[in-house]
This record gives structure tokens, C-alpha cells and sequence, in this order.
């Protein structure tokens, strides 16, 4: 495989599809730095990641996410005019394309316009979108009040499926078998508190820590150090408080 030149910033390094992209851009020679809202991701322990960044989440301040990647992406643009990629991993893809125009003359960004992605994102909008296209897709009810519900329950064959629309890996699907059952579920996703969706925010990210925290201990503590990332504005990813070493040298003995 032939090498090529250029640097790309990938977002979301928690995940496996950030993970991916990773291995086959640095496979080829390009250059990937990694970053997230979490210090320890799949990417903190990738050969093919050679920095690793945290931002702000951009569910807590989108402003600041916004300004900590164009100041990541300022403070790593290449001197030399190779290509240089922003390449959103996940949903932030979205904030990302509606504040496109601050990245001009930065970086380029490796997604669609914001009002491509506003016509299928949520799932609601998705299905919006089909029926306004005509396109052949499974018949979709969006009641937003009990009204609503009562209309379509006329129109339905049980069984049937409910899915939040701002969700994602599956989470929330149920199949219901019956209106009886089907009834109380919009009453649980209009009341969801504000606990709820608290903890339905921080649980995957404290599984991604106590995750990371045993791979650490059972595999790469024993051999190597814990890296940080130096001469940045951002506070660099890291794991543990311990000497700097180079990103890429973490998992010499791993293929990811």
C-alpha cells in the first residue's frame, strides 16, 4: 500500500467507528489525531493516533466544543499546505456542519452540509423526509400527544415498534404487542426528568472510564507508561500522571 501525506482530526474516540477510520488512514501513511469529551478512549491506545485532545462536550457548552476544536485544529495545521481533514465520527457531525464557515481557511471538513444532515437527523426528520420524497420505507407514525397516539393506534397492525428518535445502537427499541402497552410508553418518553437524561449522559462515559481502566491495568500498565500530549493550549488526553512518552509507541505490541 502506498503512503500518503496529509493529517486528519478525528472526533468521538471513544468509538470503534473512530477506531477504524484510524487504522486505515494511518495504514496509509496519514497522520490521525484523536479526540473526544473522555481522557482515555480506543484511540488513546491506537499506534496509528499520534496525539489524543479533550473537548468540551458538546452536550454541556456547544460553543466551547466549537472553539476547542478550531483551536486544536489551528494548533495542528500542517506548515507545509498537505491535506489537512476534520472527520466528525458521530453525531457531532451536525454541530460540526452548522458552524462550518469558522473552519474556513483552517481545515477542511469531511461532511455534509448542515441542512443535508438536518433532513434525516433525528429519525423523526428522517421519516419526514421519505414521506416527502415518496420513498418505500415501512410505515411510520410521529404522535406527539395522546391525541395523536389514539389516530394512529386506528391505523396500526400489531405488532409494532417504538424507538426514541434522538437515540442510537438500538437503545430504547421495544416491540409492542398491543395498544394496552403501547399507551404508557409516550407518557414515559414525554416525562423522561431531567435525571434521567442526566444519567443517560454520564453512564456511558463512566463505562468508557472503568472499560479503559481495566485494559490499562490487565494489558499496558505492566509494560508501558501512560502518555500525555505536550505543547498544546488544551489540556491532552491522559489516563494517569506519569512521564510523557510518544503517543505511537504505547502499543507496540497491538494491531489496533
Amino acid at each position: 500500500m502506498q503512503d500518503q501525506t496529509g493529517k486528519v482530526i478525528v472526533t468521538y474516540g471513544r468509538s470503534l467507528i473512530a477506531l477504524m477510520i484510524a487504522q486505515s488512514l494511518g495504514a496509509r501513511g496519514i497522520e490521525v489525531i484523536g479526540c473526544d469529551d473522555v481522557s482515555m478512549t480506543v484511540l488513546t491506545f491506537s499506534q496509528f493516533v499520534s496525539k489524543n485532545y479533550i473537548y468540551t462536550s458538546p452536550d454541556d457548552n456547544e460553543e466551547k466544543f466549537i472553539e476547542d476544536l478550531i483551536t486544536i485544529a489551528r494548533d495542528n495545521k500542517p506548515e507545509d499546505g498537505s491535506p489537512y481533514v476534520l472527520m466528525p465520527a458521530f453525531r457531532d457531525a451536525k454541530i460540526i456542519a452548522k458552524h462550518k464557515e469558522r473552519f474556513e481557511g483552517i481545515i477542511t471538513l469531511s461532511c455534509p452540509e448542515f441542512e443535508a444532515i438536518d433532513k434525516v437527523d433525528h429519525k423523526d426528520a428522517f421519516a419526514k423526509t421519505t414521506k416527502e420524497l415518496d420513498v418505500s420505507t415501512p410505515k411510520t407514525w410521529l404522535p406527539t400527544d395522546e391525541n395523536d397516539l389514539d389516530k394512529a393506534i386506528t391505523e396500526m397492525e400489531f405488532p409494532v415498534f417504538i424507538k426514541p428518535p434522538d437515540d442510537v445502537g438500538g437503545r430504547g427499541i421495544s416491540k409492542i404487542t398491543d395498544s394496552q402497552a403501547l399507551r404508557p410508553l409516550l407518557k414515559i418518553y414525554k416525562s423522561a426528568t431531567p435525571a434521567t437524561k442526566f444519567w443517560s449522559k454520564v453512564l456511558p462515559k463512566a463505562l468508557i472510564i472503568v472499560f479503559a481502566a481495566y485494559l490499562i491495568t490487565a494489558t499496558l500498565l505492566p509494560a508501558w507508561s501512560i502518555i500525555t500530549c505536550k505543547n498544546s493550549p488544551l489540556k491532552p488526553a491522559q489516563a494517569l500522571s506519569v512521564k510523557p512518552l510518544k503517543v505511537n509507541a504505547l502499543t507496540k505490541s497491538h494491531n489496533s
